[in-house]
């Protein structure tokens, strides 16, 4: 009997743990607690204000609490740590890099015009969100995006922000 309690306790701790995974109609609740911002060594202007306005909307989130600091991606021992925000691609951050298993062509999966949202999640429980696009421009479209959430529908482990002209961001599940 006992072992079939303890079976059972398991199936359901099983359960309720693959239930608990995020995804990015959570954002930003999983990085309100401690998160750590990682832009490239040699990132673009467009890169750091994108990291800068990610981190702003994310203390009015938090309140009182407060932000980890922002670092380089050279700066990083071991990404899954804590939780991250990178911003950059694989070719302009060696973080990015390594969460897409170094591409051998570092704009493998990126069009012009086009950025990404990533969400990644590690075994311990906490999560890494890539936000890359072609170009620095591209790449501050999807932190645009990020910085104003409210105003976009999120959801999935991946979407794509496209401009559809200057005034227009499009973003839609992958």
């Amino acid at each position: 009997m006992i072992k079939k309690l303890i079976i059972y306790l398991i199936i359901i701790l099983m359960i309720s743990s693959s239930a608990l995974a995020l995804d990015l109609s959570d954002y930003p609740n999983m990085f309100t607690n401690n998160v750590r911002i990682i832009v490239g060594k040699a990132a673009d202007a467009e890169d750091v204000l994108g990291a800068i306005d990610i981190a702003v909307t994310l203390q009015q989130k938090m309140g009182n609490k407060r932000l980890e600091s922002a670092i380089l991606d050279t700066e990083v021992d071991n990404i899954e740590a804590e939780n991250t925000i990178i911003v950059g691609g694989p070719c302009i951050n060696s973080i990015a890099a390594k969460l897409m298993d170094y591409p051998s062509n570092c704009m493998a999966g990126f069009e012009l015009g086009k950025g990404k949202i990533i969400l990644y999640e590690f075994e311990n429980g906490n999560y890494a969100l890539l936000v890359a696009g072609t170009t620095a421009l591209d790449t501050r479209r999807v932190t645009t995006v990020l910085s104003n959430y409210k105003d976009y529908e999120m959801t999935g482990n991946e979407m794509i922000v496209a401009r559809i002209n200057i005034n227009e961001i499009n973003v839609k599940i992958k």
